[in-house]
């Protein structure tokens, strides 16, 4: 073929489209002798590579227009496998050989349709394997619907690469599968499957595959310009022709009498040898324009550079020399030689590496360069990195100065605000984990009919009076148990005993509310096979039903653009189209899956000078500064992965490209931006903790500057990393001290129990923070009951006993001790530890305890939980002593026994009579004043502890050998020194840390309050 038009190249590092539009305007491109007149441009065709080039060189003519205001050229976009998201090609066919609407080509499947068809497909395929079906009994692959959808989604990429490249996988029934592994065999017999299969779909339907489409209609515009062979000019800019369709319409376009192909970055300082070794390093970042200038059967000479500097910049040299193919690496010393390292060293000035020791002081430095270049008025400046978790790092980051960002990349669609509220309701739905259930409640969109003010209010008191409470468990119904067995008020909580019973009835009624909007998905539980479209359904009608306003208006949903894309998102999942069946319990993974690569409509602000682009959204613009980063290898370049369906000789058979051609193009992007006027390199030296490796251009680069002996020449020339360490830099806090609060007599409390009595010895800060703060801790967010709740439930068994059996023992002690056991711990629901470890304890203390019962019993009569109090005159005024007695046996004689039982470890008897552990001894004083309701008994036979660990030994019982009246006493004496202690203002409620009261310390609920990790010693003994 004779090229008749002309090939042009707008070197790296200048503003492409920019360029490109000078160049049109003052004749260069198509070759013109004289510049076209303002009515000529209407007659221009020009084709970029997707649309937002398109809008961008639009926007270019009119800035370059006099008036600012001229007919444009017709400009298309054409859409390259350069693109993440193969842009079609929509040409408007104006010739009159067809109307827009009257196309002769089938529409496109769009991608939703496309990948819940293949899910099914795959998880069929899938299914059949497991049940033996591939010879090998039990093989598992994709096994669930996530699985099977993330399978199908390459499965649509390997589909478009095929028809993008006019590869024939009916192809693939000439292969032998004797060549390939068991699951390669697998995968191929599945493709010949979904070949044969496919095409007859998309026939039913009357559609096309996406690529199969672009394809053909770009078939179509190369067949009109082939044969209408138009004089006025028709140019293909900012392409490589990848896409074999597009490289045919760029030989048409060639061999025009005004055609012209420009393209991008044509590395002309790059040896001739090299050069022409090109076609066997498909990962070398000039490789593609060699293919192209191949196929269109020109040589490389007979490109003009646009170039616009003089002389060229010497910094695309030093980087054509570091990319050079491995065959020719030789040359390295001669060129090293050769050069003028001062030249290098001025060529480098503008460009710097910067090693963060991780990936969040990465984004933190990266963010501080972005507000350090904002500072330069009217410059511009772009951050461009394939890591999206890494740029929304930075977004965070630069919250911080409120600056102005245009994104063109949008934000994930899960992490938005509708997102996130949709994921919950499907995680919910699927497990009933309540802190999902609370976390959703708690979301902005959450109103479930009620007014804003009204939800806001209740939310905060449900979680106390039902989620928080150790015996939720997980589900609606459980959710309304356990505020009905706190509104019994069981569990002894400050601000349960607050409610009324009107906010009972409010927070039963959200329940209901609960119950009913998701009634629609709860109603699938259980289920099996239900159709994806059938759950999706309910899905939107669950998310309508707790974003409804009191006037039953769920507008909110929809208010915004992540509003509008997930509506867009779930009516897609829910419309009637082939999909998989599927478990509820299956359904958020699958939801993740789908909604995993979906984003948000991108923020564009023509205002905003700083953009965050990703490497294909990067190309063809320009910018005053570019910050390159993420430049570790996996990263970028990402790893050459063939994918799951074909391995590499196989694809290689098919004629399909090796997965090293991303690689050249991610490199032939880090080369066009490392020609920028200023350049910023970054990296983090650990990712997740995990060391990583500079990318493979980056210790190229580096290698060749150390053989110039400029090893420091990507030096940053601002301490960024230290600013970054130091941004948030304090002066370190002095050390903590152990707080002593000292409030005055009328905040101290006049009324504790005897168990306050013993924290109030063993930790005074606690009674200051429960007593006089009011301070009660929540219980913690989706903990199983724990050793409070099985104390608790001890506890209430021997009270719930005793009741029954106060006056006469049963015949089978255990059996009735352990029924009562089983009706209390159904409290909890179905928890399997409270059956596996709980139960088998309480059973060997149940028997132990009906044997040395009826001794212990003799002729009394027992009393459980038995109220009592004692008042003392003290300094500060009277003073009341409450307790409830665990038990109190009643004997013939008129004389009574005090018990304490203990499901943990039991108090020494020294420090019970020294007053360390005072308890039982303040129980005898109020008995000795006949101040047990219902008593009228004073004469004391003993005072002992039961253990009911239910360990080795099962039970165990302390009768304490200190007379009962003497402990009294004693009790009477220490109780009036401490309480005229604490009665003095100047004493104040210190927070202590004694060995002594070790236990009573390891259960501190305000240890975080009183900063005790701050100031305590392990090795502090009693003082």
């Amino acid at each position: 073929m004779t090229v008749t038009g002309k090939l042009f190249s707008i070197p790296a590092g200048e503003p492409f489209l920019r360029n490109l539009a000078q160049a049109i305007l003052s004749g260069h491109v198509p070759g013109e002798a004289t510049r076209p007149e303002p009515f000529d441009l209407a007659r221009y065709e020009i084709y970029l590579p997707n649309r937002a080039a398109c809008r961008s060189l639009a926007q270019i003519f009119l800035d370059l227009s006099p008036n600012r205001a001229t007919l444009l050229p017709r400009i298309r976009p054409l859409g390259s496998a350069e693109e993440d998201e193969l842009l079609l090609l929509q040409a408007e066919i104006d010739d009159g050989l067809f109307r827009d609407t009257d196309l002769p080509v089938a529409p496109a499947m769009n991608a939703m349709e496309r990948r819940l068809a293949l899910s099914s497909l795959v998880l069929a395929w899938a299914r059949q394997l497991r049940d033996g079906g591939s010879g090998e009994p039990g093989l598992r692959i994709a096994d669930t619907p996530a699985a099977a959808s993330e399978m199908a989604l390459d499965l649509m990429r390997l589909m478009d690469e095929a028809e993008t490249e006019g590869a024939d996988l009916s192809r693939l029934t000439e292969l032998v599968p004797e060549r390939f592994a068991e699951f390669e065999q697998l995968s191929l017999n599945f493709l010949n499957i979904v070949v044969e299969a496919w095409p007859a779909f998309l026939a039913e339907r009357g559609m096309l595959n996406p690529a199969d489409r672009r394809n053909k209609l770009m078939t179509l515009e190369t067949e009109r310009l082939a044969r209408v062979h138009p004089e006025t000019p028709v140019i293909i800019a900012g392409s490589t022709g990848s896409i074999p369709a597009t490289a045919e319409l760029m030989k048409v376009v060639a061999g025009l009498p005004r055609g012209a192909i420009v393209v991008p970055g044509l590395d002309f300082a790059l040896d001739d040898e090299s050069w022409s070794s090109l076609d066997q390093h498909p990962e070398h970042p000039q490789a593609g324009i060699f293919a192209l200038l191949q196929t269109l059967g020109a040589e490389r000479n007979i490109v003009q550079d646009l170039a616009s500097k003089t002389p060229p910049d010497n910094r695309t040299n030093i980087l054509s020399e570091a990319m050079r193919p491995s065959e020719t690496l030789a040359r390295w010393p001669i060129y090293i030689a050769s050069t003028d390292r001062n030249a290098v060293a001025d060529a480098l000035k503008p460009v710097c590496l910067i090693e963060a020791p991780d990936e969040q002081a990465e984004a933190a430095t990266i963010a501080m360069v972005l507000r350090d270049a904002l500072e330069t008025p009217d410059k511009t400046i772009s951050l461009v990195t394939p890591d999206q978790a890494l740029a929304r790092r930075v977004s965070a980051e630069l919250r911080r100065w409120n600056l102005r960002i245009a994104s063109s990349n949008g934000e994930p669609l899960r992490t938005s605000v509708a997102g996130r509220f949709y994921e919950l309701i499907a995680d919910y739905a699927a497990s009933g984990d309540q802190i999902v259930l609370l976390a959703l409640l708690k979301h902005p969109l959450t109103r479930l009919g009620l007014q804003k003010e009204a939800i806001g209010k209740l939310i905060p008191l449900i979680e106390i009076a039902g989620i928080r409470q150790a015996w939720c468990g997980n589900g609606i119904d459980r959710l309304i148990r356990s505020i009905e067995l706190a509104a019994r008020k069981t569990l002894h909580h400050g601000p349960i005993n607050q409610f009324t019973d009107e906010d009972w009835d409010a927070f039963l009624d959200l329940a209901g509310r609960i119950r009913t909007a998701f009634s629609e998905l709860l109603d699938l539980r259980g289920q099996q096979k239900i159709p994806l479209k059938q759950i999706a359904a309910a899905h939107i009608h669950v998310a309508q039903a707790f974003a409804a306003a009191e006037t039953d208006n769920s507008a909110a949903l929809t208010a915004n653009a992540d509003g509008e894309a997930m509506n867009q998102f779930v009516a897609a999942l829910a419309a009637d189209v082939p999909g998989p069946d599927l478990l509820l319990t299956d359904y958020p993974a699958l939801f993740r899956s789908f909604i995993r690569h979906e984003r948000t409509r991108p923020m564009r602000d023509s205002d905003a000078r700083i953009r965050i682009l990703t490497p294909v959204q990067a190309r063809l613009t320009s910018a005053d500064t570019v910050i390159i980063a993420g430049l570790n290898d996996g990263t970028w370049p990402e790893v050459a992965d063939s994918g799951p369906w074909l391995n590499r000789a196989t694809r290689e058979a098919l004629g399909l490209p090796l997965p090293e051609r991303q690689t050249r193009l991610a490199a032939h992007d880090f080369c066009q931006l490392f020609a920028a006027p200023k350049v910023v390199m970054t990296r983090a030296l650990k990712v997740e903790g995990t060391p990583t490796v500079a990318s493979r251009w980056l210790l190229r680069l580096r290698t060749l500057l150390k053989g110039l002996d400029l090893e420091d020449a990507l030096a940053a020339p601002r301490p960024w990393l230290h600013w970054t360490a130091t941004r948030n830099h304090a002066e370190p806090p002095l050390p903590a001290k152990a707080p002593a609060p000292c409030p005055p007599l009328a905040a101290r409390p006049r009324s504790l129990t005897v168990s306050n009595i013993e924290t109030l010895i063993a930790n005074p800060y606690a009674i200051y923070a429960s007593a006089i703060l009011k301070l009660a801790p929540f219980n913690p967010l989706g903990a199983d009951p724990g050793g409070a709740e099985r104390g608790q439930i001890i506890h209430d068994v021997l009270h719930h006993f005793s009741k029954r059996f106060g006056a006469e023992l049963p015949d089978d002690g255990a059996h009735e001790f352990l029924r009562l056991f089983d009706n209390l711990a159904a409290l909890y629901g179905e928890q399997a530890h409270i059956q596996a470890f709980w139960r088998p304890r309480l059973e060997r203390f149940a028997h132990w305890f009906a044997e040395t019962e009826p001794e212990r019993r003799g002729d009394a009569i027992t009393l459980s939980e038995v109220r009592g109090s004692f008042r003392l005159m003290a300094p500060g005024g009277e003073f009341r002593l409450r307790a409830r007695a665990d038990r109190i046996d009643l004997h013939a004689d008129g004389s009574l026994t005090i018990y304490d039982y203990k499901s943990g470890e039991m108090p020494k008897e020294t420090a019970v009579a020294s007053f360390k552990s005072p308890q039982l001894p303040l129980e005898a004083l109020i008995a000795s004043e006949d101040g047990f309701e219902g008593i009228g008994c004073t004469q004391i036979n003993g005072l002992s502890y039961i253990s009911a660990k239910g360990g080795e030994p099962a039970g165990e019982q302390l009768d304490l050998k200190t007379p009962a009246n003497e402990l009294a006493e004693g009790a009477r004496d220490g109780l009036a020194t401490l309480i005229a202690k604490f009665d003095d203002p100047s004493t104040p409620y210190p927070a202590l840390r004694r060995g002594l009261f070790s236990n009573a310390y390891r259960y501190d609920p305000y240890a975080h309050l009183a900063r005790v990790a701050e100031w305590a010693d392990e090795e502090d003994s009693e003082a």
